[in-house]
């Protein structure tokens, strides 16, 4: 007997696979700088070690104002996209801040 698993998650209302979102990651002001396929992590925390390897480097982050967000195709396309062809409104982060 085989068993096929999928995790899904809730966004908006709506129950996705997990492995059809992306996890991204957001600088202190809103800007993405960083993008993973959802299935490699399920928690914001584990995203966040998926970018950041070293735990000071992880709570400095923290404390800069990073943050890890599943999104959708649509949502990334729509939010993501312009971060990384450098077409997006952000300001840019202080010196210091990536």
């Amino acid at each position: 007997m085989s068993a096929t698993y999928e995790l899904k998650v809730e966004i908006d209302g709506q129950l996705l696979p997990l492995n059809r979102l992306f996890w991204v990651r957001y600088n202190s002001v809103g800007c993405a700088t960083g993008s993973c396929l959802g299935e490699c992590a399920t928690t914001p925390d584990q995203a966040h070690k998926e970018f950041t390897s070293r735990q000071r480097d992880r709570e400095r982050e923290l404390r800069q104002g990073y943050r890890h967000e599943l999104v959708t195709k649509e949502q990334w396309d729509a939010t993501v996209r312009p971060c990384f062809i450098g077409e997006c409104s952000h300001p840019k982060p202080k010196a210091g801040v990536r």
